[in-house]
């Protein structure tokens, strides 16, 4: 998945209410905390979710988000 914003940043809460049963490794790429004046900043998290995970994620200007989710094991 993912998604990009303008120049206005943004916080978005993303439902993954889509995702089938069971559990998913997301893998988050995501802006860093000082990605407003340095867009190479950025984060890279892995966590555990299932279908009642719902992301929180703060664009930056300019910035976005990119996810992938694969079938935990």
């Amino acid at each position: 998945m993912g998604c990009i914003t303008g120049w206005t940043p943004r916080e978005l809460e993303l439902p993954l209410s889509f995702l089938g049963s069971g559990s998913y490794n997301a893998e988050i790429y995501a802006d860093g905390p000082n990605a407003a004046a340095n867009a190479k900043d950025s984060t890279v998290e892995k966590r555990r979710v299932d279908a009642r995970t719902t992301l929180k994620l703060k664009l930056a200007p300019g910035g976005g988000a990119a996810i992938r989710l694969t079938p935990a094991r």
